[in-house]
């Protein structure tokens, strides 16, 4: 026995990849740990036979330990804890190598030791198991397989036969043929990709690997921060955008450019320049000696300098040195005030504008967008950002369930969550359809990136072997020519060519003015003509009043 230790100690590295080993040996083998001990570099455990200790075994599992020796009294106990202890640590190798050293004197006979490896659940999870069987001068070496009659699986669900397609699919389709998988289908429609919770259950993809209902999921799986303490993650199937398909900018109507036409500043600086001259017109009039001054009351004033303004009839007053050089700059400053606005609203109308896009997170936050998907999966790789900007895209994040997302694709209204695939094509709802397609634009800047992956169970044998594909297939350019073909098979092509073309700028074909193009010069003469009213009928109450009230009385207000 001691022989046999030290070949595996000195040559397990170079034979197998092992480079931690755990020794569990119950009590009556101390012995055997003693000789093993002869080697420092390998963390040492011991477990009884009358119970498991799983807690414990993770420890030595964290501390890199993935080939474990050990005497058939301990097989049981090591077994039922196996699951559960590496479900709690965080360091995970599928390559597991299990080294059983039977005691040709020991109670269990070798049926019973075979059939308890046959029955045990754990051992599908094992990939290398090897029992050592000493008889009188040789030792029998015995391991195991696992036989099928199905070269070529079906995939199954709900006891019917199903076809698998999709860009994971087709990956795990090709790998069962390669690996003579028996494989079956789990689907959580409603929950999606899912969620975990801290007792180990869930729903989704993610909750029926944590509950062990599944031994891989794929489709579209990110990589969680939060299921990585409960799952395994593979190799990376592609580099995943996020992008967010927001409202289109709408076309700001004629009428409201006449307000563009400056800046508020601009406006501001005008309209305190019109009070200025006002009050100095007021000023020069109150020392004017001419009898004409008498009658240029501070309406007056203000009615002829407004005047001025809109290039209507205005008296020109000159009446003393002050007031000349004070119409003359008033003249020229209108003069040249006018042509700037007439010229500058003549250019608005010719090139429409439209609201400010939406294509940045600083833009999207500033307007505080609501976005909205089915899943928290959208956004939950956000959920930890430390960008201001992205932390209030984050909690702008709504969840809809489909019937609700049909009615807000076609408001118009909020942005939807699309996922930017590696060759120009956008998984998106199949609420965006060519109705409402036309409503939306995509975001110039991506609001954040990941890496999509297959998760397993961290046991799973075969993690390494689904690595290596994924790896085979990108390296061999595959999905650069599955991605259309998986497209034009199960999406809209022509909502895909539009999402694809929705930055492009808008054309606004010339037209005939309308009603809606005059509407500022309307409500300019609808409001006057409403306070002229107001005033009209003012004037007229006040009229009726005053020619009622006794002549001392009237005589008394208006001294």
């Amino acid at each position: 026995m001691q022989s046999l230790i030290e070949i595996f100690s000195k040559d397990s590295t170079y034979m197998l990849e092992i480079y931690a080993t755990c020794l569990l040996l119950s009590k009556n083998r101390t012995a055997f740990i003693r000789q093993f001990a002869l080697f420092p570099n390998y963390p040492l455990a011991s477990m009884t036979a009358e119970g498991h200790q799983p807690e414990r075994l993770t420890e030595f599992i964290n501390l890199g330990c993935h080939a474990f020796v050990m005497d058939q009294d301990v097989v049981e106990p090591f077994l039922d804890g196996y699951i559960r202890s590496h479900d709690l640590a965080m360091f995970r190798n599928p390559n597991k190598t299990i080294i059983v050293l039977r005691d040709p004197d020991a109670a269990i006979d070798r049926a019973a030791l075979f059939d308890m490896f046959h029955r045990h659940p754990a051992m599908r999870e094992i990939v290398n198991l090897l029992i050592l069987l000493p008889e009188e001068d040789k030792v029998d070496l015995w391991t195991h397989r696992y036989p099928t009659d199905d070269p070529y699986p079906l995939a199954t669900f709900h006891r019917q036969n199903v076809t698998i397609d999709g860009m994971g699919g087709l990956l795990m389709a090709e790998f069962c043929m390669k690996f003579n998988c028996t494989w079956d289908v789990s689907i959580d429609q409603l929950g999606e990709w899912g969620t975990i919770y801290e007792n180990w259950t869930g729903n989704g993809i993610v909750g029926t690997l944590a509950e062990r209902r599944a031994d891989v999921g794929i489709g579209s799986l990110l990589s969680w921060w939060t299921s990585h303490q409960y799952l395994g993650f593979t190799a990376v199937l592609r580099k995943v955008g996020i992008g967010c398909f927001v409202p289109r900018p709408h076309l700001i109507p004629t009428w409201k450019t006449v307000a563009l036409v400056f800046s508020p500043t601009v406006w501001i600086c005008s309209v305190l320049s019109v009070v200025c001259c006002i009050v100095m017109y007021d000023l020069i009039s109150k020392y004017d000696p001419s009898p004409e001054a008498e009658h240029r009351s501070l309406g007056w004033n203000a009615v002829n300098v407004v005047a001025m303004f809109l290039f209507n009839g205005a008296k020109i007053l000159y009446g003393s040195l002050s007031e000349c050089v004070l119409s003359i700059a008033l003249i020229a400053f209108t003069i040249n005030f006018g042509n700037i606005f007439i010229g500058k609203n003549a250019s608005l109308q010719a090139f429409p504008l439209f609201d400010p896009p939406i294509d940045t997170i600083e833009d999207m936050a500033k307007a505080g967008m609501i976005w909205s998907h089915t899943h928290e999966a959208w956004a939950h790789s956000v959920r930890k950002t430390s960008n201001p900007y992205l932390m209030k895209v984050a909690t702008n994040y709504r969840i809809h369930p489909i019937p609700e997302l049909n009615v807000l694709a076609d408001q118009g209204k909020v942005g939807f969550a699309v996922s930017k695939m590696n060759y120009g094509h956008f998984m998106i709802g199949d609420f965006i359809t060519a109705k409402n397609v036309m409503l939306y634009r995509m975001m110039s800047e991506d609001l954040y990136f990941d890496w999509e992956v297959s998760k397993v169970t961290k046991t799973w044998p075969l993690k390494d072997l689904l690595s290596d594909m994924i790896l085979r297939f990108s390296d061999g350019g595959l999905r650069e020519f599955q991605e259309p073909v998986q497209a034009k098979r199960h999406m809209d092509y022509g909502v895909q060519i539009r999402i694809f073309h929705s930055q492009d700028r808008e054309e606004v074909p010339p037209h005939a003015m309308s009603c809606e193009d005059l509407l500022a010069p309307f409500i300019v003469l609808g409001a006057g003509v409403v306070v002229a009213l107001v005033a009209f009928a003012g004037e007229m109450t006040w009229s009726r009043v005053e020619r009622r009230m006794p002549k001392n009385l009237k005589w008394a207000v208006f001294k």
